[in-house]
């Protein structure tokens, strides 16, 4: 990936390369939409996802399917074209 996700990582991440979707809260707490993602890496303080076009919200909640479910807040912290760094709440 992009050495400028490299040399920001605080914890060591493991590459997941998995479907995901996040799930975007609108005023009132109200969900407006939910955007499918990939997950191509994640650590205890965050995550790289990969998305089909740009994303441009800032905050959000990351969703994976498995067992117990997987959600986690999220803030972006970087962008690089159709990618973006996320950390976690």
């Amino acid at each position: 990936m992009s050495v400028r996700f490299e040399q920001q990582r605080q914890f060591p991440r493991i590459e997941i390369n998995t479907p995901a979707k996040i799930t975007v809260i609108s005023g009132g707490l109200r969900i407006s939409k939910s955007i499918p993602c990939m997950i191509v890496n994640i650590s205890a303080g965050g995550a790289l996802l990969s998305f089909t076009y740009p994303m441009l919200e800032t905050d959000f909640f990351l969703e994976m399917d498995k067992t117990p479910p997987f959600r986690v807040s999220c803030c972006v912290v970087r962008r690089v074209g159709n990618n973006v760094g996320v950390k976690f709440y």
